[in-house]
């Protein structure tokens, strides 16, 4: 256990989130076309992202607001990342 009861150390945190994005990569391309601009498409990525996220890390006895400083940065440049990856397949397709 890590830092005030935080049951999720980095290598569980680094699963989570590969778990969560790959659950995703297909979902810009089988919601294209739901959405007529990125913007939408980003705002249905965030919400699926978050909701993942939260699920699996409460799978594991987690949550976001008991995750160390660290991890919420490491966090939410995956997201960033994510979403500008997910952005490139969006306008390339």
């Amino acid at each position: 256990m890590t830092e005030r009861g935080n049951p999720i150390t980095q290598v569980i945190l680094n699963e989570i989130l590969d778990n969560v994005e790959n659950s995703l990569v297909t979902f810009v391309l089988e919601h294209k076309k739901d959405t007529k601009y990125w913007v939408g498409m980003e705002s249905m990525m965030l919400v699926q992202y978050q909701e993942r996220l939260n699920y699996l890390l409460a799978d594991k006895g987690g949550s976001i607001d008991r995750l160390e400083s660290g991890q919420k940065l490491i966090v939410s440049n995956r997201i960033q990342d994510f979403l500008a990856f997910s952005k490139e397949k969006y306008e390339s397709d």
